[in-house]
C-alpha cells in the first residue's frame, strides 16, 4: 500500500513540478520575443 501511495505522490510531484517549469519557459520566451520585436520595431521605424 505504501508503494502505491509513494506513486501518487511522485506522479502529482512531477506533474506540479512539470507545469511550473513548462511555464516558466514559456514565458521567458515570450518575454524575449516581444523584447526583440520591440527593439526590430524601432529599429526598422522611418526617422
Amino acid at each position: 500500500m505504501n508503494s502505491v501511495i509513494w506513486g501518487y505522490v511522485r506522479i502529482i510531484t512531477g506533474t506540479i513540478a512539470g507545469g511550473i517549469l513548462g511555464f516558466y519557459v514559456l514565458h521567458r520566451v515570450q518575454v524575449n520575443y516581444k523584447g526583440q520585436a520591440f527593439i526590430c520595431r524601432q529599429l526598422a521605424r522611418p526617422k
